[in-house]
């Protein structure tokens, strides 16, 4: 038996009154938090199950999922109550797309580094502050936060290239001093 299910036999009563299940079958309720999914049969339960495992690899503890049939309380969400949609707890964002949750989540990781190695980063949604940056608005990019520079660069592999133009400059070569004979 997985667990977070509960299994009702033919003759027990669940005590569910809108389980369509009851006393006709042996059935499955689901006791996953906010899921009353109930069912007939292992073959679903197992099922259910892959379902949970896969949304609860999604959300990790970064995002909260919510059914069409849950309120996310949040008077500026357009999905609430409509739609199963995705709010990540580090940020504003949402989604429906549950594709576009890894993909943001890449996305904090990606300034986490960046800020270490000061950089800022900007994603395609956002408007960065420099004028002439041909990334803003069409790309994922990040700026260099070293005095007196103003480079934008794509990536992380771009990002370690670039630091190396703000390290200290190789000490010259001094003669050595021979002994004279």
């Amino acid at each position: 038996m997985q667990e977070k299910f509960q299994r009702f036999e033919r003759s027990e009563h669940c005590g569910d009154a809108g389980c369509q299940y009851t006393l006709n079958s042996t059935h499955y309720h689901c006791l996953h938090e906010g899921c009353d999914y109930r069912f007939a049969g292992k073959t679903m339960m197992y099922k259910h199950a892959q379902h949970h495992d896969r949304v609860d690899s999604i959300i990790q503890d970064d995002f909260q999922r919510y059914k069409s049939t849950m309120d996310c309380k949040r008077g500026d969400c357009e999905f609430g109550s409509k739609s199963t949609h995705f709010h990540c707890l580090r940020c504003p964002f949402i989604c429906t797309d549950s594709g576009k949750v890894a993909v943001h989540r890449n996305q904090h990781s990606m300034s986490v580094v960046a800020e270490k190695n000061g950089f800022k980063h900007f994603s395609s949604s956002n408007t960065c502050p420099y004028s002439d940056c041909k990334f803003s608005q069409k790309s994922s990019h990040f700026h260099c936060e070293k005095s007196g520079c103003t480079s934008a660069i794509m990536g992380l592999m771009q990002m370690e290239i670039h630091l190396r133009n703000h390290q200290e400059e190789p000490i010259m070569d001094t003669p050595t001093s021979t002994s004279v004979a």
